[in-house]
Formats: structure tokens, sequence, C-alpha cells
């Protein structure tokens, strides 16, 4: 028998019968030939059409096994192959009619072990659309290492020289280039033609649709590791060799970062493959592509990052070593930017521009957390005081004071219309200055002006918090950089930046301006998915990263250390920003339910909200005592992001009521991530009791959690090195 045509089936009754109707109706005998079919699980009508077949046309065998993968599927069909040519046919692919004489006379008389037909492609609804080019040279025979070699499945192979050589069923994606590479490569005659043979149907589910799926970076890594293993034991220190590998290599280098990399910029895929790259010596075919995408018009232009790759591209002139070393393994990037550096050398000189510090715990902590990480990482780093620039004059400014000052003494209005802000967050600026180094306060655009021309900033970050909430900020163009136009040396990074809501809140000059503004920025990254969105639909910014807050970035035992030890335990803690008669209520029941006691960290009053004389209702409790109350309680009910945030960190039992004014964005992001959303209750009244004892395996969550850290660290650290 000449030839054994190997078509593996899963689910493909749409296609299937014009597939085995093409590869019956051929001009070759069918004693020369037969077709081995195998049902790879099927459970839809495959089965039944193959059996139809086989009642028809006497060489075909049929093979019917559970489901266990294409792999398995071809490898059935291997070991079952009497033929002395081997070819391989998809269930949803046809070949030419009366088109195997021809190439079976072609394999015989010029002796061949690997043999390349014409492909052309065709939609799924039979238009044709064009013919691959197999082959510079038809016609020629050449060695297997030699030779060029393509990907397709319509390969004729010598049976003897595939011998014990088979599809690794452990590669999901990939496995028919590993055979194919494998095979070629023993081959001491190969051809290509332009003989017409295949039918190749793009399917609209193929591979190329699947975007950045696990499954598929996986594979191809497994796929890398298989070649490269199979090279060094057959072909120790052979020159063609390593240059026939080397494209192989790349085939799936490239297919990585189009598929798996480039899409969303995936940061852990990313160091995972330099990882491999760098265990089997393979990374020069990274520094290959970087240098030749550039130039070349290729895929990756399809994709609206594929700047993003150019910026990144490894420097291969002095600076690639050092560049390597610094996307070393994720363990060790979380500890050295959790723990002082001791490589100064890159030190570099950054501001934080932030909301003002000063009543919220949640902004100085986060930018606590920032400044921690940032010069653990080695470098200088000061947070921007950006106050209220106030509109009216100084004279209008004093002549006010004069009048509240008069209406309390003189006339006895006792309620404090005028509270003394220092004096009420005094516990809170006690922590700022002995824990975050602050640039005097400065009010206005001129003043940014004047103290950044002063300082020689290297480097200015905005973030985190809501910093792009137009209502929040003093002024929205300022975090955007609008008094940086002139400074093109400088820097310019977004990390976790947050609009506070799902909707756009900014007006059409603001949304024009800042439009303009955050293109040079050279790194965008914001606190929640939705702020990609936002970016992308009103700032035509593509680009956008997702990253953690930073007070996610910090242990929950850095924090322990700026509080000490645990003194008491604490029963339920609450912590909410907008407290109602509603939330009270609620939380009564709970602390009922769960037969816990009430403690909180705030002032009974908010600052906001001015009702009575007292002053001591207004004063601030040490921002100790509320890291504290998250890591000693038994259980946590908040309305806030940060409240979430450290009830987290400390693994705690937790319910975040969600203020539908406020916006659930910012909790929804975090809380999908973390497979968390059921913690988030929007309406109180529904709200069944019974889920408070409801149990969180925070295993799982810190898992994800530290993934996540991982890709924040990575943004941090390759947008302030000196890569460019």
């Amino acid at each position: 028998m000449k030839l054994s045509i190997i078509i593996p089936v899963y689910n493909a009754e749409k296609h299937l019968a014009n597939c085995l109707q093409s590869v019956c109706h051929q001009d070759l005998p069918k004693h020369n030939y037969e077709v081995i079919v195998i049902n790879d699980g099927s459970t839809d009508l495959s089965s039944e059409i193959i059996l139809q077949f086989q009642q028809r046309y006497g060489n075909i065998v049929f093979i019917d096994q559970e489901n266990k993968g294409v792999s398995a599927a071809r490898n059935a069909g291997l070991s079952t192959a009497q033929g002395e040519y081997i070819t391989f046919v998809d269930a949803d692919d046809e070949i030419e009619n009366n088109s195997l004489k021809q190439i079976v006379e072609l394999l015989v008389n010029e002796d061949l072990d690997v043999f390349y037909p014409k492909i052309d492609t065709y939609s799924e609804n039979g238009e044709r659309l064009n013919s691959i080019n197999v082959g510079e040279k038809y016609d020629e025979v050449k060695s297997g290492i030699l030779q060029q070699r393509r990907t397709f499945t319509p390969t004729f192979y010598r049976k003897e020289l595939i011998g014990t050589i088979r599809f690794n069923e452990n590669i999901s994606f990939g496995e028919d280039t590993v055979f194919n590479s494998q095979v070629q490569s023993l081959a001491d005659r190969v051809m290509f033609s332009d003989i017409p043979y295949y039918k190749y149907t793009v399917l609209q589910n193929s591979l190329s649709k699947q975007g950045e799926s696990e499954k598929v970076f996986r594979g191809f890594l497994n796929a890398i590791r298989e070649v490269r293993n199979f090279q060094q034991e057959n072909f120790q220190e052979n020159p063609d060799a390593k240059v026939y590998f080397d494209k192989v290599y790349e085939i799936f280098v490239t297919r990585i970062l189009e598929l798996n990399v480039m899409p969303k910029w995936n940061r852990t895929f990313y160091i995972d493959l330099i990882s491999l790259l760098k265990e089997k010596k393979l990374l020069h075919i990274l520094i290959m592509l970087s240098e030749k995408y550039p130039y070349v018009d290729t895929s990756f232009r399809k994709f609206k990052v594929y700047q993003k790759f150019l910026a990144f591209k490894l420097q291969i002139h002095g600076q690639i070593y050092s560049a390597y070393r610094f996307l070393r393994s994720p363990k060790t990037m979380i500890i050295s930017a959790t723990s002082k550096s001791k490589n100064k050398s890159k030190s570099i000189k950054i501001a934080i521009l932030t909301q003002q510090l000063g009543f919220n715990y949640g902004g100085i902590i986060q930018n606590y957390a920032l400044q921690r990480i940032l010069t653990n990482l080695g470098h200088r780093v000061i947070t921007i005081n950006r106050g209220e620039e106030n509109p009216n004059s100084k004279l209008k400014i004093f002549l006010n004071r004069c009048k509240l000052l008069i209406l309390r003494y003189v006339f006895n209005e006792r309620k404090p219309i005028f509270l003394d802000y220092k004096k009420i967050s005094r516990t809170n600026s006690k922590f700022i200055s002995q824990n975050i180094k602050l640039s005097p306060l400065i009010h206005t655009t001129p003043m940014l002006v004047d103290y950044f021309s002063k300082s020689k900033f290297d480097a200015v970050l905005v973030g985190s918090d809501q910093v792009w909430r137009p209502n929040y900020s003093p002024n929205i163009l300022n975090f955007y950089l609008d008094f940086l136009q002139s400074q093109n040396d400088l820097k310019k990074i977004s990390y976790a930046a947050s609009f506070g809501t799902d909707k756009w809140e900014y007006s059409e000059i603001e949304t024009q301006i800042c439009t303009e503004l955050i293109q040079q920025f050279q790194g965008v990254s914001v606190r929640e998915d939705s702020g990609i969105e936002l970016c992308a639909k009103h700032l035509n910014r593509n680009d956008v990263e997702h990253v953690l807050d930073p007070a996610f970035l910090l242990s929950a035992e850095d924090y322990s250390d700026l509080i000490g030890p645990a003194k008491s335990e604490v029963g339920l803690f609450t912590y909410f920003l907008d407290e109602s008669h509603e939330t009270l209520k609620f939380v009564e029941f709970c602390a009922k339910t769960l037969n816990l006691t009430l403690h909180k960290n705030q002032a009974k009053l908010s600052p906001y909200d001015i009702k009575i004389s007292k002053i001591q209702d207004y004063m601030i409790p040490p921002i100790e005592g509320w890291l504290k109350g998250f890591r000693d309680a038994e259980f946590i009910l908040t309305d806030s992001f940060h409240g979430t945030v450290f009830s987290i960190l400390n693994k705690k039992a937790f319910f975040v009521i969600v203020n539908s004014e406020r916006g659930a964005a910012r909790f929804e992001s975090i809380l999908k991530q973390l497979g968390l959303e059921d913690r988030l209750i929007y309406n109180l009244e529904r709200f069944n009791l019974s889920n408070l004892k409801n149990e969180i395996n925070y295993q799982t969550v810190y898992s994800k959690l530290e993934e996540l850290k991982k890709d924040s660290l990575l943004f941090l650290n390759t947008h302030l090195s000196g890569w460019k």
C-alpha cells in the first residue's frame, strides 16, 4: 500500500461529508491507499457520517475512541497506518478531486522523504480566498535542514522516516509544527510543488481568533521546549540545524507575541516567555524579532499597541544583558520592590502627583505605599502637596475670616461654621510628616511650574486614587501635567489613576485638552478596568494598562510594622464614608446576627457636615487605629475602596455596601479580578443576613492577587527603568 491518509474528527458534522467525499473521489486505486478516520469522542453526528462512508468505500478504516485531543487521534492513526507514505487531512478541509495519483507517482519516482503540495484557502461558505506559497523554488530536492519548511497539515511523509516520532499529547497548540519540524530535519530528500492538492477552510473560531488564551500560550511554550530538546538530542553543534530550528522558534515566539502578549500587553506571559528562552539559550530569537518588526510590514501592525512593543523592545547594543537581569523571576521582583534596594545605580528622582493628603485615610495610605515601593526600588521620591486654589483675593479671604470670628465671639454664634482643619486632622498630619516626604504646599499652576523647574525631577507619576475625577480635583488639567508641556525630557507616567466611576464626567473642553496632554505620557495605567474603556473612548489612548492600587503592593505585615502587635480583638469593624440611618440599622442587625461588638475609628461628624459646636466631634482619630481595626477585626463592613483593600490584605470576612452616588466601578473592578463579586451589597433591604456566614477562600484570592501584584510591579519597574 502506497499511502495512508489520517483524518482526526471531533464534532465536524458540518464539513465532514465533503471532506470524506473529496478523499474518496480520487484517481488512485482504492487498494493503493487507505483513509484512517479517528472519531475523537464526537457528540454530534460525526460517527454516523463516518459509518455511512465506510459502508460505501472499502478503504476507510474507522477508529472510535474517547475524547483525547487531536494529537492522540493522529497518533492512533499513525499506529494503524500501513502505507509507505503518510499524510494528514483536517475534517473541515478537503483535497482536490483526482489529485492523489500524480502525487503518489511523484513521491515514488523522486524517492522523496517529505513533500509539500499546493494549498488554496477557502471561506466557510466555499468562496476561494487565495493560494499559500509553500516554497520559493518548486521541484527542487534538498535535505530537510537545508530546505524551507512549512507548518501546514497537508504534508506527505515517508512512514519509515517518522519512525517513533509522535505528536506530543501534552501540547495543545502548535503540535503539528513540532511534528513537522522534527520529521523534516531527519529527511534527505524534501520537495515543494505547485501541484493543486489541499483546500484549506478558514474558520471563524480558528486559533488566530482566540486572543490571549492561557491554554494557547502554554501550548506554545511547551512546543518550544519539545523542539529544543529534540534539537539538542539529535543535532549537537550543527550550524545548518541551528539555522533550521531557529526559524521554528521564530514561528512560535512570533505567535506568542501576536496572540498572547501584544493585544493587551500581558506582562505575565512576557516574563514567562523570556524565562523559557533564557533557560533554553534562545534569547537571540527575541532579540532578532525586536530588531525585525519595526522595519517591515507585518501582522504586528494590526494591533493598536504595536508602538508599545517598540517602546519596550530589547536594547541590543551594550544594554541587553542588564535588560534581561531586570526581567528576572517574579518572586525576585516582588522581594526587591517591598524591601530595601541595595542597587542605587539606576536611582532617579520622582515626583508623585496625587490628591491632597488630609482627611481621607485611604488617600494617605495609598501614597505612603507608593512612596515606600519606589524608595525601596532605589529611587528618590517626593509627593507634590497640591492644595485647592482659592478663587478669592487674599483680602477677601481675610475679611471673611474676620466676619466668622465676629459672629462667634460678638454675637455668640456657637455653630462652628468655620473649622480649624489643621487641628481636626493633626493626627493625620503627624503620620504624614513622619512617613511621607512632601513638597511645600502648592496652590496654583504657576507655583507648580516654578517648583518643577527648580527641582529637576527625572519622572513624574500621576496617581493613585481618583486623580482623574474632575469634581474631586483642584485643577484637572494639572493631573494631566499641563504645566510640564515644555519638559520633553521628563518621564510622564500614570500609576493606578482612577476616574472613580464608569461615567464620563469631563466637559467638552476638558476632554479636548486632556486628550492632547495624555498623548505625552510614556506609560498610562489605571486602577479600574472601566478606566481602560474611558481612556480609549474619550482620550484616544488605547495602550492603557490595568494595575493594582498601591496599597496592595505592600503586605499586611508591612502595615502591621507601623502599628505594633495586637493588644485586643476587634469584633465587627466598620468604616463608612457615607453613613446613613439605613446603614446604621443594617450594621446593628449584622452585629446581632454575628454576635460581635461594634468598633469604628472615625470622627463622630464629617468635616464637610458642620452641625454642632464641639470641635471634638470632628477630630480625626489616628490612622494607626484605622489600620489596627482592619488587622484585628473579626468581620468588616465598609463602603470605602481602601476599606475593601485592607479587608482583603488582612484576609478578613467582609462586605461592601455600594453607594450608588459615588459609583460601584471601583469595587466591581478589583473584586471581579479576585473572584469576590459576591461581597458587594447593592440593596440592603434585599440582603440575606445568612450570607454573612459565607466564607472566603483566601488561598485562591491571594494566588490571583500575587499575579496582579507581579504585573503592577513590572509596570513600575519597566517605565521607571532606563529603557527607551
